[in-house]
């Protein structure tokens, strides 16, 4: 017999048989290996070549390679067909042993016979070999999902070993399928590679197939007997439960996220009621971080408060939505720093400043009383830390201290504050700031009059001027007002004088009161 991993032998094959037929043929070279496999009549497989040993009146499969070392070196051995036709020679090895390759003959009873009479009968036939589903289609990712199916085998042979395959699912995920059927790993083919393998193949079997934890999709699961041709494949597509979406409702890429606990992440989903997620906000950089959070569908959202609080301030990040082993949604996000007003505030009568305002996304400063009436809002501003945001108020403050409360908005967009930009929150409060500022007098307003008198002889000037209230009044004379020589003329110019001093006096007096009176106006 000979050993295993023997050399190629050679044989003059002068027949092959093609449907019972006798086909004359040339010098073909039969390949003498050793293949592990389903020995016929008890032979050790692990020390025998070829897949089955030969033996009287034994029953074996087109594609399996047939072993006997009941002949001597120099017996002529010829294959005939149970009446008598004749096949091929057969050439012995050195040791006496002979390979037959059942796909160049075909099914059929034949007769190896020796020129000293020896001779060994035995049938080969095409194995019959199927397998069906009870159903194409299973359901995974929720609670209460079937992810079994039944399947049925029929052949007309017993003891062979079946691999399976399936496109789009590795060695790991078809064993767990199969776990329950009996399957293991096994590098039946020699190409380095493990395979999975069902071993004990019977006429009549049901297997049982498990697809928990395999990804939504087609699939087509081939089944092959491992020494023969005879296969199956059995289309399954494997569902998530139930059927639906589920999309991140997230702004700017990447979305930024608040170095905070408690942040909230929400979405959207056509998932009926109740279905279960799993929200994973994971970073596999130089410092990795996973944090995972459930989230139930309600009402066609879904949301969930992650703590992101000991994460870096301009680390990257995903955030994926999961649905049992499915993707159901992935982002990329960046942690920010937390939405924030600073302590400090200035304000006069028409506007409020505040230091500074930290708004990771963007948005708007509102300023209102501790009532909450609003009095004003910033115009936009970009997202992160913006200094000296200043508000302006529609109503102007009344002088002396009173305390104000600053709040961020969000914008959703339009770049107008409405009802639909949602406040900044921290652990679901909205982010504000009470402020104390000192609101101070606004300065008196100042008004100037001139007055200008002037005759066909002289020229005099009155200027009165009013300034906080306070009147002052100057006067001067034309040129030549002082020559020598008074007479009655000069007399009576003095005279005019002095009365239009007395009535400039008398008149600067009425507009000074008229001052006082508008200052306790205003």
């Amino acid at each position: 017999m000979a050993p295993p991993g023997a050399k190629a032998g050679v044989m003059r094959d002068r027949a092959v048989v093609t449907r019972g037929r006798p086909l004359l043929v040339g010098v073909v070279l039969v390949v003498v290996v050793t293949t592990a496999g389903t020995a016929a009549g008890g032979a050790d497989a692990a020390t025998q070549p070829g897949d089955a040993v030969i033996e009287d009146d034994g029953v074996y499969f087109v594609g399996q390679v047939l072993f006997t070392d009941v002949f001597d070196a120099d017996d002529g051995v010829v294959l005939r067909t149970a009446e008598g036709e004749f096949v091929s020679d057969v050439v012995p090895g050195e040791d006496g042993g002979v390979l037959l390759r059942t796909e160049r003959f075909g099914a059929g009873d034949y007769r190896l016979v020796a020129d000293d009479g020896t001779e060994i009968a035995f049938q080969v036939e095409e194995q019959f070999y199927t397998v069906e589903a009870d159903a194409d289609t299973v359901l995974d990712g929720g609670g209460g999902s079937e992810t079994r199916l039944s399947l049925s085998v029929e052949s007309n042979r017993a003891g062979y070993r079946t691999v399976v395959t399936a496109a789009g699912l590795s060695t790991s995920q078809l064993r767990s399928v199969f776990d329950d059927a009996g399957a293991v790993t096994s590098d039946v083919d020699d190409d380095g590679a493990s395979e999975v393998v069902l071993p004990d193949g019977r006429p009549e079997r049901t297997l049982s197939a498990d697809f928990r934890g395999v990804p939504p999709g087609q699939y087509a699961i081939t089944f092959s007997v491992l020494d023969t041709p005879a296969r199956s494949t059995v289309p399954v597509e494997v569902r998530l439960f139930p059927d639906g979406e589920a999309t991140l409702t997230v702004e700017g890429s990447p979305t930024r996220i608040q170095q905070a606990s408690g942040r909230q992440i929400r979405g959207t989903s056509t998932l009926p009621d109740g279905t279960r997620l799993r929200i994973v906000v994971e970073n596999a950089s130089e410092r990795p971080f996973r944090v995972t959070e459930r989230a139930v569908v309600q009402n066609g959202v879904f949301r969930t408060a992650v703590d992101l609080s000991d994460v870096p301030v301009g680390q990257r990040f995903t955030i994926t939505v999961e649905q049992g082993p499915v993707v159901r949604d992935r982002v990329e996000g960046v942690v920010v720093r937390r939405a924030g007003v600073s302590a400090t505030a200035t304000a006069t009568r028409e506007t409020v400043t505040v230091d500074s305002a930290v708004l990771p996304d963007g948005g708007f400063a509102t300023v209102s009383t501790v009532q909450g009436e609003r009095l004003g809002v910033s115009e936009s501003l970009p997202p992160g830390e913006t200094e000296g945001v200043t508000v302006e108020l529609a109503e102007p403050l009344p002088p002396g201290d009173r305390e104000l409360v600053v709040r961020l908005r969000r914008d959703d967009g339009d770049g107008a504050l409405d009802v639909d930009d949602e406040p900044y929150r921290l652990q679901g409060a909205p982010i504000g700031r009470v402020v104390s500022v000192t609101v101070g007098a606004t300065p008196t307003r100042t008004t100037t009059t001139t007055t200008v008198a002037t005759t066909r002889t002289t020229s005099t000037t009155t200027e009165a001027t009013t300034t906080a209230g306070t009147t002052t009044t100057t006067s001067g004379t034309a040129e030549g007002a002082g020559s020598s020589g008074f007479g009655l003329g000069v007399a009576l110019l003095g005279i005019g004088v002095v009365v239009a001093l007395v009535l400039a006096l008398l008149g600067a007096g009425r507009d000074g009161a008229a001052s006082e009176g508008d200052d306790g106006e205003e």
